[in-house]
């Protein structure tokens, strides 16, 4: 087929000069429409720390997400080009969606409770307490990982191991995070509830000096994780 009015590419990599139909032709293995954003994305943890309105005006934003089409040159959808509506048309290409889950919120600032009071009933209050702690403790976790970064909101978390020793608990997710809750035993319980610890694949990301009560408070000092996806639906190429 000849396509004398289309535009003529060098594609680097390939050793080859063509439009867009010739190359695909010869080296493409599909193709499909897609979107490129119509506003700048934003981090995943930046998206999970706005407000319920600035979330709203966020969606909308980006809503304008402008139509694109690319061809894609291997079976993993990996390697792409954009190309324009025509050239897109013209490429004799099997057609194969590319899906992108789509990011689900369920983020809170969530408050952990000074203390946790066991139950009335026991001969040592300490152990009922530090189990409701430990219930605690994971949803409070859960929360700061997401806003951080470390867990994909689009995907079910995995609980974590947890181990209480005495007045201290230690979460360890499959995904190399560790947390060390500790706290001080009190008359009917224990108190002092305090995230002490966060590390990642051994490196620390959080040190508690200081009892900070709210996961936005701790999430200031702690490490955000800079591989972490971007918020967007719309995924170009």
């Amino acid at each position: 087929m000849i396509y004398n009015k289309m535009n003529k590419y060098n594609w680097k990599g390939y050793d080859f000069i063509g439009t867009v139909p010739e190359f695909a032709e010869k080296f493409g293995y599909c193709k499909t429409p897609t979107f490129v954003n119509a506003v700048k994305r934003v981090p995943r943890h930046k998206y999970n720390c706005m407000d319920e309105m600035e979330q709203r005006a966020y969606e909308e934003k980006r809503k304008r997400a402008k139509r694109a089409y690319c061809i894609y040159m291997n079976e993993e959808m990996t390697d792409s080009y954009i190309v324009t509506k025509e050239e897109y048309l013209a490429t004799n290409l099997p057609i194969k969606e590319k899906l992108h889950e789509p990011f689900l919120l369920s983020y809170r600032n969530r408050v952990l409770p000074y203390n946790f009071i066991g139950n009335s009933h026991d001969e040592i209050s300490i152990r009922s307490a530090m189990v409701k702690y430990s219930a605690e403790a994971v949803k409070f976790a859960e929360q700061l990982l997401l806003a951080a970064g470390y867990f994909n909101g689009s995907n079910s978390v995995k609980k974590p191991l947890v181990k209480i020793n005495y007045t201290s608990l230690y979460l360890t997710y499959a995904n190399g995070i560790s947390i060390t809750f500790d706290s001080e035993r009190s008359r009917d319980g224990v108190d002092n509830c305090r995230l002490s610890i966060i590390d990642f694949n051994g490196e620390r990301i959080y040190n508690g000096w200081r009892r900070l009560n709210s996961v936005d408070e701790i999430l200031y000092y702690t490490t955000i994780n800079k591989d972490s996806k971007d918020a967007s639906c719309y995924l170009g190429g």
